[in-house]
């Protein structure tokens, strides 16, 4: 049976650190692997928002620095210490696109990269009264540091949407890409 043995900080920052992970594998053998772990957060939320009754999805264009590029994908954001996934899904929503919205369904914890990392990823389900009046010409509020442009597109466009940003040049979250996929 696999077990960690150790875990060994190589490097950390102010939001990640680099570890060296030293377990025994299935064989009894001791093996090592390197890893990445979020710092200062329990986890991560992503939010797949459906606009009623346009039945438009809202998706954002975020300049991701690790892949050179603007990706579209989900809002989302981290789970700070003391917030519930819906609070925080709540706030991304809001500081993201400039809607509100109200929680259908949250999913437990996955995983996205876990070859990576051992992040995990919340996944909140929201619907978003498009009618109401604080839903209606919304601004975002966004820190200093996002570069975020809400994307709203109907359900049964996406699959085409993304795959037009894709040939733009846009990177497609997997997330999004395989829910695209699916509906």
């Amino acid at each position: 049976m696999n077990k960690i043995i150790l875990k060994e900080e190589l490097h950390s920052s102010k939001w990640l650190k680099l570890v060296e992970i030293t377990y025994k594998d299935h064989n009894g053998v001791d093996r090592k692997w390197d890893s990445t772990e979020r710092l200062n957060c329990l986890g991560a939320v992503i939010i797949v928002a459906t606009l009623k009754p346009s039945n438009r999805i809202v998706i954002i264009k975020q300049f991701r620095p690790p892949t050179g590029k603007y990706l579209i994908e989900f809002p989302a954001g981290l789970i700070d210490e003391g917030f519930t996934v819906e609070e925080t899904a709540m706030k991304e929503l809001l500081e993201e696109t400039g809607y509100t919205g109200i929680i259908k369904a949250t999913r437990p914890a996955v995983y996205n990269s876990p070859g990576l990392t051992g992040e995990s990823v919340h996944i909140a389900v929201m619907e978003i009264d498009e009618t109401l009046e604080e839903n209606i010409d919304v601004i975002p509020q966004l820190e200093s540091t996002e570069d975020i442009e809400t994307i709203l597109v109907k359900k049964d466009n996406l699959r085409n949407k993304l795959d037009e940003l894709s040939h733009k040049g846009f990177g497609i979250d997997a997330k999004l890409d395989f829910f695209a996929i699916n509906i």
